[in-house]
């Protein structure tokens, strides 16, 4: 029964239908086969096998006259080969007499030619009989289909249960095969009949990923000598080891009609809009300074006779806009002083002017790096998550501004503990939970790095106010003035008053104009949560294919699938916002 057994598995794997693993063929093609007896073979101590090899060309011709090596791997305890050196006869077989020893143990015969991968006999001596196990394969999970596992590997054990030994276990074993896709049988002869036995069996699809796996555990009690025991071994999908820290990169593109962010840069719109600004705003705000008595928001309320005198010789207002004449038909002290700015700050209210186009798509596409920490998961899948946000940035075509969130003053944490998380087969779904982005704060940073700075101009509102000012001057040698003198001369000038009436007045309005064009800002952070809620899903793979995850979604640009927020709203001041598209991807970070 046993030589009849052993005959069958040669026939077996002369189709790759249980060979040992090994490769496909040597470098010139050509193939070493058992004949007679292999590749499991049991004795008794001092019995003796014949070990009988072919040896193949690549158009499956006998090779004649080739030597072969036979040789010990693993302890043989004193059994012994009649050479070590055999050659093929006219049939292109070669063999060799194995003798047992007289102590119990397991080793392999490994043969070896010229161009071609080896050959190996797993020898198995024990005092007690032997039997063989029959596997039949099938698949009982849900994500694949049959024709999806390639390649199924079958790993034995003698004594290892199956609780010690996980999917991607990488134990070395007493034995393996492996078969193309689910074979409709699999067997390990020459096995003690006093041991307990364990099959390890894991399945890889077509790009060597391991996709499924089983572990059946044969005890001896069902073990009867020279007789083959029939099994069925089912393989399900095999769940991917998550825990770990993964860097995540999330790409948030904020919506067009985000009322929120346009109530933010209305304040500079309007430093294009009017044919006289900036020095409409100039003139607004330091005419609020000058009486006091309310609040400082460049808006005038009850002004005083003087400063009533200065109105009048404003620009006539059309549609929020001063115009070039006042009320008496003269020039206006917009019109005046508009023209002085634009004598040396030409460029300045160029790049200002860019703002209301350049800067809506310059701050709705957000880029989110943070940090994703997974526990192990339970039996069902589950796990709990710790996400952190580490860093934001925004770009323009030709520059990229990036901000580090622990150098920001937070509201709220910026992170989010104990969320849900779960993975189903190779996906994995994190619950909704709120982060702290503080996004007022960072949308006005990156509008002075990515659209001022870059035109030679101020990133902060306090410094570009001050710069507008420096840009009007008057008179020339001695008489020459700058900022906020040459602006009061301008107006006081036309108003027929004294000299220096708004000198006090502008630098507190300098301060009100800046205060105006941050206010919008600032209004975005104004609530007592955090700011961002994330929530959503990604496939999940594993590069080596051994069920250890490290990456979470894919690249877009390299045709992948990146992960998708599904859950993803951004709090802007009182409007909870829907982020139009959001996306991320993860890798394992090193260390781990």
């Amino acid at each position: 029964m046993t030589l009849v057994l052993a005959l069958l598995l040669a026939s077996a794997a002369s189709c790759s239908n249980g060979d040992p693993i090994r490769g496909e063929g040597g470098v010139e093609g050509r193939v070493l086969r058992f004949l007679s007896v292999g590749p499991d073979v049991g004795l008794k101590p001092g019995q003796t096998r014949v070990l009988t090899v072919g040896f193949e060309g690549a158009n499956g011709g006998a090779l004649a006259s080739e030597a072969l090596s036979f040789a010990f791997y693993g302890d043989p305890r004193g059994s012994t080969l009649s050479t070590d050196l055999a050659t093929t006869d006219s049939n292109g077989h070669a063999q060799v007499e194995l003798r047992a020893g007289a102590r119990e143990t397991a080793f392999e015969v490994r043969v070896s030619a010229d161009g071609a991968e080896p050959l190996a006999f797993a020898v198995q001596i024990s005092k007690v009989g032997f039997a063989t196990i029959t596997l039949s394969l099938r698949y009982k999970g849900a994500l694949l289909n049959d024709d999806q596992l390639a390649t199924v590997n079958l790993r034995l054990f003698a004594g290892a249960p199956c609780a010690e030994l996980s999917a991607s276990d990488a134990t070395t074993p007493l034995r393996q095969r492996s078969v193309s896709g689910l074979a409709p049988s699999v067997s390990f002869a020459a096995l003690p009949i006093d041991r307990d036995h364990t099959v390890h069996t894991v399945a890889f699809d077509s790009a060597n990923k391991l996709r499924a796996w089983s572990c059946l555990e044969v005890p001896k009690a069902l073990l009867e000598e020279a007789q083959a025991l029939h099994l069925e071994q089912a393989l399900d999908d095999a769940s991917p080891l998550v825990d770990g820290r993964y860097a995540l990169v999330s790409v948030l593109q904020l919506p067009k009609a985000n009322r929120p962010l346009a109530a933010a840069l209305a304040p500079w719109s309007e430093l294009s809009r009017c044919p006289y600004a900036p020095a409409q705003q100039l003139l607004d705000c330091a005419l609020d300074a000058r009486d006091g008595g309310d609040p400082l928001d460049c808006v005038i309320e009850a002004p005083s006779v003087e400063t009533q005198a200065l109105i009048a010789e404003r620009g006539l207002l059309s549609g929020g806009c001063r115009g070039p004449l006042s009320a008496g038909g003269g020039p206006s002290i917009d019109a005046r002083l508009a023209e002085a700015l634009s004598t040396r700050g030409k460029s300045a209210l160029d790049a200002l002017a860019a703002l209301h186009t350049d800067a809506p798509a310059a701050l709705s596409k957000i880029e989110v790096k943070s940090k994703l920490v997974l526990g192990a998961t339970d039996a069902a899948g589950q796990t709990v998550a710790s996400h952190r946000l580490l860093e934001v940035s925004f770009a323009t075509k030709t520059k990229r501004a990036r901000y580090k969130l622990s150098a920001f003053p937070l509201a709220a944490p910026q992170g989010a503990s104990a969320i849900k998380a779960t993975v189903s087969g190779w996906q994995l779904e994190l619950a909704p939970h709120d982060l702290s982005l503080r996004a007022g704060l960072l949308l006005r940073a990156a509008l002075g790095d990515l659209l001022l700075v870059p035109r030679q101009l101020p990133a902060s509102s306090k410094e570009l106010v001050v710069h507008l000012a420096k840009l009007v001057e008057v008179g020339s040698g001695a008489t020459k003035r700058q900022g906020c003198e040459a602006i009061s001369a301008i107006a006081c000038d036309l108003a027929r008053l004294p000299q220096g009436c708004l000198s006090q007045a502008c630098p507190a309005g300098l301060v009100a104009f800046a205060a105006r064009l941050d206010a919008g800002f600032t209004a975005l952070d104004d609530h007592p949560f955090a700011d961002l809620e994330l929530g959503g899903k990604a496939l999940i793979d594993d590069g080596d294919g051994r069920l250890r995850v490290d990456r979470l979604g894919a690249d877009a640009n390299a045709g992948g699938a990146p992960g998708r927020w599904t859950t993803a709203e951004l709090q802007l001041a009182s409007e909870a916002l829907t982020v139009k598209e959001a996306t991320f991807t993860g890798r394992l970070a090193s260390g781990n």
